[in-house]
């Protein structure tokens, strides 16, 4: 997802929700920005977003924040030194070559020494790091929390005797995708976290009391560091709202009622702007005021079906339908209405996933 359409999703969110008001929400964003070291994000706050969006012409100077290459990244954070892992124990791991600069597709990591390791590993949020030199090569490791490697860079001595970036391996999940192993991982809900990402206040207010989790959930992001995602449902008038929350922001979308499924795969694990990651799951949710949805399954490639699960919160009106399955698998998908609760249309109606709207800024990549 591109800045564009984070600010657009946010924007739309914003007007759906309630009355802004642009001149406090501008002055509000300007003075957090004032107070908060330079750092380089890849997401906008929701609500800076969507007040930037509203006063500003274009979007063409907010662009520049998400600025590539090898800048000097000032972190929020202090990551711990030494402690690293030795070895990657996550699924997979990708390369970027930097002896070949044409073959290394991130825009928004380049491996350096800039400002010494620490002050790298905590421009990118590492909780660890560890650097070392074994004579002419030189090697720096980010870690997690627990201290699993996430991100090893090799650098090497050049002809005037700095260190150059040589190699950087990366951890991904199984078969280049973003996601972190877990069990039960096609259920909706809580994987392996207690603490789930909170709502933010300033956006939604008090129907914030009537969120409801989705899911919470891990992923590598783009230089292999481990991330916890948590997908809301809320009431936002005569819609649903779902809203992506992460440490560095998030996204969001809102549904309207109706009984056909629509595509919400975008929200489930990031992708945007990590190249050659994927997404292995679609998600598909309908919103049904009027209890005319008794199920939605979806009929897999192979043989087998999986069934959506239900959310509901008050004083939402009628119920929300959440289908999660393994996209590449997904053959159609059913919806089943309730006997007599629509006469005169067919009780079972299938989709092909292709054929769905899509409320994502274009084509997750899968």
């Amino acid at each position: 997802m591109n800045i564009e359409h984070k600010l657009t999703q946010a924007l739309r969110e914003e007007a759906e929700a309630r009355d802004v008001d642009v001149t406090r929400l501008w002055a509000e964003t300007q003075a957090l920005l004032e107070e908060q070291p330079p750092r380089r994000s890849r997401h906008l706050p929701l609500v800076a977003a969507a007040a930037a969006l509203v006063v500003t012409a274009g979007v063409a100077g907010l662009t520049q924040l998400d600025g590539p290459g090898d800048s000097d990244p000032a972190g929020q954070v202090t990551p711990e030194r030494d402690a690293v892992d030795d070895e990657f124990t996550c699924p997979e791991q990708i390369t970027h070559d930097w002896t070949r600069p044409d073959s290394v597709t991130d825009d928004y990591f380049v491996a350096s020494l800039r400002g010494g390791p620490e002050r790298q590993a905590a421009g990118y949020g590492a909780a660890r790091y560890e650097f070392e030199e074994q004579g002419d090569r030189a090697f720096l490791r980010f870690g997690n929390a627990d201290g699993s490697l996430a991100t090893l860079s090799e650098f090497r001595l050049d002809s005037n005797g700095a260190w150059a970036r040589y190699r950087t391996d990366v951890c991904v999940g199984e078969n280049g995708s973003v996601a972190v192993p877990a069990n039960g991982d096609l259920d909706l809900g809580p994987h392996g976290s207690d603490d789930p990402y909170s709502i933010d206040d300033s956006v939604y207010g008090e129907r914030k009391g009537y969120a409801v989790l989705v899911d919470d959930r891990t992923y590598y992001d783009h230089v292999g560091l481990v991330r916890q995602r948590s997908l809301y449902a809320l009431n936002c008038g005569r819609r649903i709202c779902l809203t992506s929350t992460e440490d560095q922001g998030g996204g969001g979308t809102s549904l309207r009622p109706g009984v056909v499924p629509q595509d919400v795969s975008h929200l489930f694990l990031p992708t945007d702007e990590i190249p050659e990651r994927k997404n292995p799951y679609g998600l598909w949710a309908i919103y049904d005021v009027d209890g005319v949805v008794a199920d939605v399954t979806a009929h897999l490639r192979g043989g087998g079906e999986m069934s959506a699960q239900t959310f509901y919160a008050s004083p939402w009106p009628g119920q929300l339908h959440m289908l999660l399955a393994p996209f590449h698998r997904v053959e159609r998908i059913t919806v089943h209405r309730r006997p007599g609760s629509s006469p005169g249309v067919p009780q079972v109606e299938s989709f092909a996933p292709e054929d769905l709207p899509n409320l994502g800024p274009g084509t997750v990549n899968r």
